[in-house]
C-alpha cells in the first residue's frame, strides 16, 4: 500500500496537469485567442457605432420636420382652465 501511494507522484502524468502539455508552444495559443477577441472587439465596437449614427440621423430628422400643433383634445396636455 505504501507503495501505490509512493507512485501517485513519481513519474505518472496527472490528467488536469497533463492537457496544458499539449500545446506546442503558448504564443500561438494565445496570440489564437488574442485574434478572436480583438475580432468580436472590432464586431462590438462597429455595430455600437451604427446605433449611435442611427440614433443620431433619427434625432436630426425629427428635428429638421416642421412641428405641426396638435388638434384640440388629441394630444394636447391638460392644464389650467384659461381665463378671459
Amino acid at each position: 500500500m505504501a507503495r501505490a501511494a509512493a507512485g501517485v507522484g513519481r513519474g505518472q502524468p496527472r490528467p488536469c496537469l497533463d492537457a496544458g502539455r499539449s500545446f506546442n508552444s503558448y504564443d500561438k495559443t494565445y496570440g489564437s485567442i488574442g485574434a478572436v477577441v480583438m475580432l468580436l472587439m472590432w464586431f462590438y465596437l462597429s455595430a455600437f457605432i451604427i446605433l449611435v449614427g442611427a440614433e443620431l440621423n433619427c434625432e436630426v430628422e425629427r428635428a429638421a420636420r416642421p412641428q405641426q400643433p396638435a388638434p384640440a383634445g388629441q394630444g394636447a396636455l391638460p392644464g389650467p382652465p384659461a381665463t378671459a
